[in-house]
Formats: C-alpha cells, sequence, structure tokens
C-alpha cells in the first residue's frame, strides 16, 4: 500500500534516468574532472614559486585556492583542452551499451 498526500502523485519507487540524463551528467563530472586537473596544475605552480613574507600567510594560500578553483572552473567550462571531451567519448559506450540491452 502507497501512502500520499491528499492530492499528490504517487511517488515512483523505480527512478531510471534518462539517456539525455546520463549524458548531462557525464558531461558535467568530465568538465568537473577538467577544472580539478586545471586547479592542480595552477597549484602545482603557485607552490613552486617563489615565496615571501608578504604573502606567505595563511589567509593569503587560502584565497588564493578559491581563486584557483574559480579561474579552473571557468577554464574549464570556456577553453578547449580536450579533457572533458575526451572523458565525454571514453564512457558515452557505457550509456549506450545500457540502452542497447
Amino acid at each position: 500500500m502507497e501512502i500520499t498526500r491528499p492530492g499528490a502523485m504517487p511517488l515512483s519507487n523505480s527512478f531510471e534516468p534518462t539517456r539525455s540524463d546520463q549524458q548531462a551528467e557525464l558531461r558535467a563530472a568530465a568538465e568537473g574532472f577538467e577544472a580539478l586537473f586545471i586547479n592542480t596544475l595552477m597549484k602545482t605552480g603557485r607552490d613552486t614559486g617563489f615565496g615571501d613574507d608578504l604573502t606567505g600567510g595563511n589567509a593569503v594560500r587560502a584565497s588564493q585556492d578559491m581563486f584557483d578553483m574559480q579561474v579552473s572552473q571557468m577554464v574549464s567550462s570556456r577553453s578547449n583542452l580536450g579533457i572533458a571531451d575526451a572523458l565525454e567519448r571514453q564512457f558515452a559506450g557505457h550509456i549506450a551499451a545500457q540502452y542497447r540491452d
């Protein structure tokens, strides 16, 4: 027996995402990975740079980390490095295979 609010539609227990939902999720995950990769590059480049006492504080490092993350997300969404595209091509076959069966 299924209990619902008066006037509410019963909820289905078997939510199955559509193929386009899965493709959108795959693209978002691929762009997220690309942003993480760019962030790692930026952070590594910043860590190997010469530091001084004026820019060596924890607050400065925290703001630089937030700035790096924001820049890496913007670069990932607006540039064409190809990492997200390659990941999407790599894993799109898994989505297609799921709908063939």
